[in-house]
């Protein structure tokens, strides 16, 4: 859906149009899109760059969703012959001017920073569901050919989502006893979740475990299992530690019920 607007003066925080590097980085991010970015931040460190933009299609109207703007953000990396961009994230404005990504990174290890948690929460998605990650090999590469040998650290605060925390109470479907032990459950749950000694992998395991198998106890065992196996440790890096990751994952799921 294409948004009009009219008369839009957007004040953007962008690299100078003499930049060589301003029309290479626009079309790294619009790739194949036949639209025009209209530029909210631009940032570029050596071979990193972050860009905030909006989609102006050739018809004039911006590319939006109901009545508000889509804001879209990219990390750009330098490859060998053009800048390679990474979607992470954006949002929606009711204004070109108001439009914003919610971060600015202007150092290259805050872009980097930016790619790595997109990057991380898709690993996880991947991992957890127990599906290969050799689509994220050619993104490895390049990253340490641009001097970012670290890899993705594959821990980030847990969280427990209030909504999982309701669906495993009304598993009891109004049993009394049950949502007293599962309330009791979840209360020692809440103590593993501070656990420094699970990684992030871990923890999305045992979370779809619960959610699963809709029993608060199976969520609790998973993340004793984790506290206990040392492949489950904090610390661990892809592509640096995907075999001890992946062993993590299958004691998870072998120790515990069936699982799709």
């Amino acid at each position: 859906m294409a948004v009009l607007l009219f008369g839009h003066s957007a004040r953007a925080r962008d690299l100078p149009r003499t930049d060589p590097d301003r029309k290479l980085i626009l079309d790294g991010a619009r790739g194949k899109d036949d639209v025009k970015l209209i530029v909210r931040d631009l940032y570029k460190d050596g071979d990193f760059a972050l860009l905030c933009a909006l989609k102006q299609e050739p018809s004039g109207g911006i590319t939006g969703t109901d009545e508000m703007l889509d804001v879209s953000e990219w990390v750009l990396i330098r490859g060998d012959q053009r800048w390679v961009a990474y979607g992470t994230g954006g949002g929606l404005a009711s204004s070109v001017d108001g439009a914003s990504c919610g971060r600015a990174p202007t150092t290259r290890a805050g872009i980097i920073d930016a790619l790595l948690e997109t990057v991380r929460s898709e690993l996880l998605g991947v991992m957890t569901m127990r599906r290969s990650i050799d689509e994220f090999t050619p993104l490895f590469e390049l990253l340490e050919r641009r001097g970012h040998t670290a890899g993705v650290p594959m821990d980030e605060a847990k969280e427990l989502a209030s909504y999982r925390i309701e669906s495993l109470i009304e598993a009891c479907k109004k049993n009394a006893p049950c949502e007293a032990e599962a309330r009791r459950t979840l209360e020692r749950v809440e103590v593993l979740r501070r656990n420094e000694h699970i990684n992030a992998l871990a923890w999305h395991v045992c979370e779809r475990t619960g959610i699963v198998t809709r029993q608060a106890s199976a969520f609790e065992q998973c993340l004793k299992t984790a506290a206990a196996e040392p492949a489950c440790r904090p610390g661990l890096r892809l592509p640096r530690d995907q075999k001890i990751l992946e062993q993590c994952a299958t004691k998870l799921y072998s120790g515990g019920p069936s699982m799709p």
